[in-house]
């Protein structure tokens, strides 16, 4: 075992940008280099050959990047070195590529950060200016027939709704956590005339600690976005808790469902499957859930059109315990 052959290693691992990658690389430079065939695995991925020696790349109590030999009890001393010596190796790569992601990821929320901030300023701007001319069409439309200024006040209405929804995504805010009722919540959030189902998962209570005037605007979005759904006659509004301990709630309607074009790019501004809409309701949404630490998503759901689910982490159940 050289430096020579051990920088040689780096620099191939070095290579690899994912985790699979990396895994896959190592099993080939260390399988070549002992002449037998060995494989590398990354957390709980199950061995393809038992009777092969492996190395198994995980994460400790810490989060701390670890590789552990297994199987290796009958090499003899020589290659068991080996196997140890690129353990090492594999870990510090492993640990490399957590680096690089997570640079990469503050550099999205650097970037998204300076995308809302430019976005909040041309929304202040914009609703600011918007708001006289739309004060005079008003007056203006007083003399109008009655028909034109039904259709009138319902365009003025949209604007000034698109306007007020611009900028509560484009400001910077923050959720304020309390002890709250996510199944009094959801029950209290349905309104108006449009047939709403309860299900099984909202019978008890089930607490959280969450902003509820954020998460009341994103399940209203969603509840609204169920409503204006092309086809739709009802909804569902249903609860659940995930195998980790998370809670979901889920909005269903049954309607035509949401196009296959739309299915990537449903949560991001200005997406829209419904005619009129501002396209900014499911992006709340998504980013009050962010706030939490959780997730909105769109699944499938037996029986209905689309259902949209709302996932609090759980990190958020209330346990009734003060924290430390």
């Amino acid at each position: 075992m050289t430096e020579a052959v051990l920088s040689a290693w780096r620099s191939t691992l070095a290579r690899c940008a994912t985790e699979t990658a990396l895994a896959e690389e190592a099993a080939r430079l260390l399988s070549a280099r002992l002449r037998m065939p060995v494989e590398v695995l990354a957390g709980a991925a199950p061995a393809q050959d038992p009777t092969a020696p492996r190395l198994r790349l995980h994460r400790d109590a810490h989060g701390a990047r670890r590789t552990e030999l297994d199987g290796w009890e009958a090499a003899p001393p020589g290659p068991r070195q080996l196997g140890m010596v690129f353990a090492t190796l594999l870990s510090d790569e492993a640990a490399r590529l957590d680096r690089a992601a997570e640079l990469a990821r503050q550099a999205r929320e650097q970037a998204q950060a300076a995308r809302l901030a430019e976005l909040g300023a041309l929304a202040a701007t914009v609703a600011h200016d918007i708001r006289n001319p739309l004060n005079i069409i008003a007056m203006a439309a007083a003399t109008a027939p009655p028909a034109a200024r039904a259709e009138i006040r319902e365009q003025i209405a949209r604007i000034t709704r698109l306007s007020a929804d611009l900028l509560d995504y484009a400001r910077p805010w923050r959720v304020e956590p309390i002890p709250m009722d996510l199944a009094d919540l959801a029950r209290a959030a349905v309104q108006g005339e449009f047939p709403v189902r309860f299900g099984p998962g909202l019978d008890a209570p089930l607490p959280v600690r969450a902003d509820p005037g954020r998460l009341r605007q994103a399940l209203g979005n969603l509840l609204d976005n169920a409503r204006a759904a092309p086809g739709a006659t009802c909804a569902l509004l249903d609860a659940e808790e995930a195998a980790d301990g998370a809670l979901r709630l889920l909005v269903a309607d049954d309607g035509q469902g949401v196009p296959a074009e739309l299915r990537d790019r449903l949560f991001q501004p200005f997406v829209s499957r419904t005619p009129g809409g501002t396209g900014l309701g499911l992006a709340i949404a998504a980013k009050v859930m962010e706030a939490h630490g959780g997730t909105a998503g769109l699944e499938p759901l037996a029986g209905w059109g689309s259902c949209f689910v709302l996932t609090l982490p759980a990190t958020a159940r209330d346990t009734g315990e003060k924290a430390a």
